[in-house]
């Protein structure tokens, strides 16, 4: 009976042994999960504020007939280019018992032709309906509102970046070249003016532009906005291991964020799988 006793003893020592021995087994064989970093490194961030708009020719003329009578015909046709003077349409001007030549409508400025809306033999009446119009469009502009708390950093030839639906995919450029000196009292914001070179008019009086202003432009520190824990955390690797650090953030440009404090140029900052690691952790760069 005793060396049954014994023997069951031995059993039961011999299974506890067995299972601490595989428990420990197995925290030995659990491998350090694998993360990517990148290297700490100063990329060109900037502040840029977008808002839309609507594309006009930086000259755009209404023509009137100086002279009341019956519209004629169009020298030109609907969108056609005139040169400053270049006779557009005719107006008959006779009035019974009496002959007058035919009164010429000339263009104020060079530009292209449109709204070319009158009918043969319908009484012009000057300062009423135009004519037609005309729109010097080798530059276009846009007038924008900015939100008054950007005042500080406007300045005349800040470069603007333009994005059209007509083209998408091409970006235009152009400059701030003025905005009001006072702040509208109800709506807080400031009027703005940029100009876009159009040399091969392809940009047109009416169009609806996405606008991109580039207000601040500098080289920082920056690190891939994923890599950002909760807005204010990253993880940096060193030694096999994951420590974690507070940063004070900044500027936000596409994809990187720009980093002002907490991790220093040079270091490796994990950019993959830090959402699945813990400050201290063992890891492996992939």
């Amino acid at each position: 009976m005793k060396r049954n006793i014994i023997y069951f003893t031995l059993l039961i020592a011999a299974a506890l042994i067995a299972g601490g021995c595989k428990k420990g087994g197995m925290t030995q064989q659990q491998v350090a999960p694998f993360v990517s970093v990148q290297k700490m490194e100063k990329r060109l961030v900037r502040e840029v504020y977008k808002t839309t708009g609507t594309l006009k020719g930086i000259q755009d003329v209404a023509v009137y007939s100086k002279i009341p009578g019956k519209f004629l015909s169009y020298d030109i046709s609907e969108g056609q280019y005139v040169e400053k003077d270049q006779v557009i349409a005719r107006i008959d001007r006779d009035v019974t018992g009496l002959k007058y030549e035919q009164a010429l409508i000339k263009s104020p400025i060079s530009g292209i032709a449109g709204n070319l809306n009158r009918d043969k033999g319908e009484m012009v009446i000057p300062g009423q309906v135009p004519v037609a119009s005309v729109s010097n469009m080798t530059t276009m502009e846009v007038t924008i509102l900015v939100p008054e708390h950007y005042y500080p950093r406007l300045k005349r030839n800040i470069p603007v970046e333009v994005v059209t639906d007509a083209y998408p995919g091409e970006m235009f450029k152009g400059k701030i070249v003025s905005f009001t000196p006072v702040s509208d009292p109800i709506t807080h914001t400031i009027d703005l003016k940029v100009h876009i070179p159009n040399p091969g008019l392809k940009l047109r009086s009416g169009m609806f532009a996405r606008i991109s202003i580039m207000l601040t432009e500098r080289h920082s520190l920056a690190i891939p906005e994923e890599a950002v824990i909760d807005g204010q955390f990253v993880f940096v690797y060193n030694d096999g291991k994951a420590h974690l650090r507070e940063v004070i953030t900044g500027l936000e440009y596409n994809t990187y964020v720009e980093v002002l404090g907490g991790v220093n140029e040079g270091e490796d900052v994990i950019v993959v799988g830090q959402k699945y690691i813990q400050d201290g952790m063992e890891v492996q760069i992939r």
